[in-house]
């Protein structure tokens, strides 16, 4: 947010005017700056056009990917007393209450090609 702060203030914008550009109230782009409130892929990119931040390595266009299921955030810790097994943690410095979730079957390890035109 630093170089997006930066930029706001040498082409002397507000948050009420990104709050304006991006649809959104200004409450809203004042959580953003606080980090309350993550910024949605259409908002980056409205973002990144008012400010001109393509120019300084931000990607024109952003990436979207589809979100094909959910977990229950609130639900997870009936589970870690009493888990399915137990696996090698991948890291030493991971919090107590750490746990890990396995995707089952290899369809995430496909890789689509680009074809040949």
């Amino acid at each position: 947010m630093l170089t997006v702060k930066r930029q706001m203030a040498e082409l002397g914008i507000s948050q009420a005017e990104i709050a304006i550009h991006l649809g959104i109230d200004q409450s809203a782009v004042s959580r953003l700056f606080s980090g309350q409130r993550q910024l949605k892929v259409r908002e980056a990119q409205r973002l990144s056009e008012l400010l001109n931040l393509a120019d300084m390595g931000f990607p024109a266009t952003i990436r979207q990917i589809p979100v094909i299921g959910f977990i229950s955030a609130g639900e997870w810790e009936k589970f870690i007393d009493r888990p399915l097994y137990m696996m090698a943690a991948p890291s030493t410095d991971l919090p107590a209450r750490a746990f890990g979730v396995v995707v089952d079957g290899d369809s995430m390890d496909r890789i689509d090609r680009p074809r040949a035109a």
